[in-house]
């Protein structure tokens, strides 16, 4: 079953148009961004802006067969908009982060929907972060590494 993992860091006040604006061209850049996930081996990624009254926060969620791979695969990119993408990331997001992330209670993926992006079915099968049994694995909740290797993305 795939690794994934949701992920939540606190956004600097007053960064968040920036943030948007990447987005934004990163979306413009489809093709490219969509390269650069092949690469890295990643199956899907979401990115999300959780606007709270304390503080609003980037989260991301990441599905992949190894997410260590991702993050390995991404630290050392030779993709122009995963640099750009970084650069970003560390421009945008606070220096102090919570020290909890998300906790992956069940991930779920309907075997039998079929997948329009390709005309195929997508595999089933169905995750959780307690003991398995049938078709149920056990998956952690990593946070996802920044190229330097520590946890911040």
């Amino acid at each position: 079953m795939a690794d994934v993992v949701s992920t939540r860091e606190r956004v600097e006040p007053g960064c968040e148009d920036r943030l948007r604006e990447w987005m934004a061209e990163v979306k413009r850049r489809e093709s490219e961004a969509m390269e650069t996930l092949a690469h890295e081996g990643m199956v899907a990624e979401a990115a999300f802006l959780d606007e709270q009254p304390e503080a609003t926060y980037l989260m991301y969620y990441m599905e992949a067969e190894d997410l260590d791979e991702v993050y390995e695969a991404f630290r050392s990119s030779p993709y122009e908009i995963d640099r750009e993408h970084a650069a970003v990331v560390d421009e945008v997001l606070a220096d102090d982060q919570p020290d909890e992330q998300p906790e992956l209670l069940c991930h779920a993926v309907n075997g039998g929907a079929v997948d329009e992006r390709d005309g195929g079915f997508s595999p089933g099968g169905v995750e959780s972060d307690g003991a398995g049994s049938d078709g149920v694995e056990s998956s952690g909740a990593e946070s996802r590494e920044s190229e330097d290797g520590a946890d911040d993305e």
